[in-house]
């Protein structure tokens, strides 16, 4: 697998679901994107990545060693610039700002001066295909339609060879972006997540709380392994607290599970989790020992664990944040979702 730089929340939190998703929907998720049902099934087979960056450059690799047949297949399905375009299809936003351009001059040369650039880009398709035998392909987004005729222009000039070149790097650029933006959207799906713990021998706000939230099993049903463990911040406060209370509690993540975020509660015994959650089984673990510890009171649960499910129910429209309380004492505990 290929590595790369770190990716936004986003798109990190869509790699998670994208790994998980099952090998038949991850494949419908790509192949649309690709025009390739053979570079979907293979960037799919390569699962997991790390990043967002990891998958795109698998999807480079794997690309540039595809047969040439089925690079030309994924080519020739991209319509032609300027030609018919299905209504809210991929390509249709991805030309907007040149088919919108119609009236403009073009930044073009040579037959596009003075002229409809998207006239003369119509018109120059016709003669790049017949000089290299496929359609002409260039990551369209964001560009004008003078500044497609000025590329169309000087790539009409190419050698067959150093074309092929010039349609691999834009094939590639066009389902990096497509990537990209399957995968941020995938990140942005599930419900995020906040706590709230109240001492209710007390009746203030359990300030000061450290807590892992750890995910036990993911979307695809198996026991997720695919992150490092951080070094825990419950592991790092608690051995003093915990020694002077003669207690010898581990409140840090169980092996085989994956650490999501750790951290401790603010003055209102609150906090809000950075990343949205992905389809699994996750486990909320509060290190209530150190807490009491701190106060004086040795308590009767070591740490406390609050397991709950995100399903396709929580990863809905209709489900965008989950919050979990926890009512806490020496001796006892509850907890419920909350709003």
């Amino acid at each position: 697998m290929a590595s790369g730089t770190a990716s936004g929340k986003g798109e990190t939190g869509g790699v998670e679901a994208f790994n998980h998703a099952p090998e038949r929907q991850a494949v419908s998720l790509l192949e649309p994107l690709f025009c390739s049902a053979q570079l979907a099934e293979q960037v799919v087979a390569a699962r997991p990545f790390a990043t967002a960056d990891d998958a795109v450059d698998e999807m480079k690799e794997l690309l540039r060693d595809l047969p040439e047949d089925a690079i030309l297949e994924s080519v020739n399905a991209h319509p032609p610039i300027g030609g018919s375009v299905e209504k809210g299809s991929l390509s249709e936003s991805e030309q907007s700002a040149a088919l919108g351009d119609q009236g403009a001059g073009g930044e073009g040369g040579g037959e596009g001066d003075g002229a409809d650039p998207l006239t003369t880009i119509r018109a120059l398709n016709e003669e790049y295909r017949g000089r290299f035998g496929y359609t002409f392909l260039i990551r369209a987004a964001g560009l004008t339609a003078g500044q497609i005729l000025a590329n169309l222009e000087q790539r009409l000039t190419n050698t067959p060879e150093a074309e092929w070149s010039e349609v691999l790097g834009n094939l590639a650029a066009i389902n990096e972006l497509r990537m990209r933006q399957m995968l941020e959207s995938l990140g942005v799906t599930g419900p995020t997540l906040s706590t709230h713990v109240l001492d209710t021998s007390t009746g203030l706000p359990a300030s000061g709380v450290h807590f892992e939230l750890q995910l036990i099993q993911g979307g695809n049903g198996g026991s997720d392994t695919s992150s490092d463990s951080s070094a825990s911040a419950i592991a790092n406060s608690a051995n003093s607290a915990e020694e002077s209370a003669g207690v010898g509690s581990d409140a840090t993540v169980n092996p085989g599970q994956s650490v999501v975020e750790s951290g401790e509660t603010n003055a209102d015994g609150r906090f809000s989790f950075a990343d949205r959650l992905g389809a699994g089984v996750y486990n909320l673990r509060f290190d209530t020992d150190s807490y009491f510890a701190a106060r004086g009171i040795r308590g009767l649960y070591p740490w406390v664990d609050v397991t709950f499910r995100v399903d396709d129910v929580d990863l809905g429209a209709g489900a965008s944040h989950l919050h979990i309380p926890l009512l806490l004492s020496p001796y006892g505990y509850s907890t419920y979702r909350g709003s």
